[in-house]
């Protein structure tokens, strides 16, 4: 199989002012490093990444000030473009506000849940990936609807179960056999595949589940090697 035969993955990464810094950062790293051919001098990436937000640039929660690659708008008007979503997040009350008040991220998160699924299997639908307490913008927008368990920041729990009660709420610390420090729930009722992580650091290793889920176990253990990064897998 030549290099032009393998799916490119476009991703659409959501992040705000308030975003902590490793949401966005650690998940970015991992997938923009994720390569088919595990050839660091030319490599056949699997992800090509978009940092969306509602403006130009963006001042993450520990003051570094990013640039914005697309508007939310300009995302909007070309959901069906994107493969995956990544969403990011922060204090909660910076995204119970935003969803209250039915911002623009929120819509984003709406509209790709809402957006055409061709083919809704486990292996092919598309996805969205949530870190910490992005899941709030997720149960928000119904698209944990259908999902066998998701999981968020542990001192954000309840508030998701009180967003979508529907949903089994797990946790990444507390659970007494093994802490879920990723969850895939599944597809939802609107054909996504949804995979949320847990706090902060959990987004690395959902990160290399993803990079497993589209490129392969070989694929996503390569990339943990190289950011020296042990893969915590559930």
């Amino acid at each position: 199989m030549v290099a032009s035969d393998k799916k490119v993955y476009n991703v659409a990464v959501l992040v705000f002012d308030g975003t902590d810094i490793l949401d966005f950062a650690g998940p970015l790293e991992i997938l923009t490093h994720t390569m088919y051919n595990l050839d660091l001098e030319n490599p056949e990436k699997v992800f090509k990444a978009t940092v969306v937000a509602s403006t130009p640039t963006v001042t993450l929660n520990q003051s570094v000030i990013i640039q914005t690659g697309l508007l939310i708008p300009d995302a909007i008007a070309q959901i069906d473009t994107f493969d995956i979503l990544v969403v990011t997040g922060g204090w909660p009350h910076l995204i119970l506000e935003k969803c209250k008040n039915h911002t623009p991220e929120l819509q984003l998160v709406e509209a790709f849940n809402s957006s055409p699924s061709p083919d809704p299997t486990p292996d092919n639908s598309k996805l969205i990936f949530s870190i910490c307490t992005g899941s709030l913008f997720l149960a928000a927008a119904g698209a944990l609807q259908g999902l066998t368990a998701a999981t968020t920041h542990h001192q954000a729990l309840d508030l998701l179960r009180g967003l979508d009660p529907g949903v089994e709420v797990v946790s990444s610390v507390t659970e007494e056999e093994k802490p879920r420090r990723y969850v895939d729930g599944g597809v939802n009722t609107r054909g996504k595949r949804v995979v949320t992580a847990g706090g902060v650091t959990c987004g690395l290793d959902g990160a290399f589940y993803i990079a497993e889920l589209k490129a392969g176990t070989q694929a996503a253990e390569f990339v943990a090697q190289m950011t020296e990064h042990e893969w915590k897998k559930v």
